[in-house]
């Protein structure tokens, strides 16, 4: 009787951490990567990308678009409209090494392009809350992700 009663006792905690298990990365999905890296990170994702092995360059590179997208949304939103560019500037710089190496890449072509069409919807979101003297700047940076992405999903299907 006793093991039944542990049983029965132990049925509502499963069923709960079974609950959460299941709904907790379908909420953390969305905004899993959606969060500023500090200085100190970037750099060392940055020097990480640059070392890699080539089949997964493009993938680190995205992720540093995406970091960095985010770094420049919160600049923005803090006021800092220089460093924004700034960072943008570099956005672009990374965008384009996703384009170089994407010929490279074979592993993580899919998690790449979904990355990158989670990034390209941040910064559309960006775009919406910016200020008028602000859009063009994101507005060409999310026109050349645009690109990118584009570019991604065609791997997708050749791969």
């Amino acid at each position: 009787m006793h093991s039944v009663i542990s049983y029965r006792a132990g049925i509502p905690h499963l069923t709960l951490a079974l609950l959460l298990a299941t709904c907790a990365p379908c909420a953390s999905a969305a905004a899993a990567d959606d969060y500023v890296l500090d200085q100190a990170a970037l750099t060392n994702l940055k020097m990480h990308a640059e070392q890699a092995d080539p089949r997964v360059q493009c993938y680190l590179y995205v992720q540093l678009v995406h970091h960095m997208t985010e770094l420049a949304g919160h600049q923005l939103e803090q006021g800092d409209t220089t460093n924004a560019a700034a960072t943008l500037a570099e956005v672009s710089t990374y965008a384009d090494r996703v384009h170089e190496h994407l010929g490279d890449s074979s592993k993580r072509v899919k998690d790449s392009e979904m990355l990158m069409h989670r990034t390209t919807q941040r910064l559309s979101g960006f775009i919406q809350r910016a200020s008028a003297e602000d859009r063009p700047m994101l507005e060409g940076a999310l026109k050349r992700l645009n690109q990118v992405q584009s570019e991604l999903l065609t791997a997708v299907f050749k791969h």
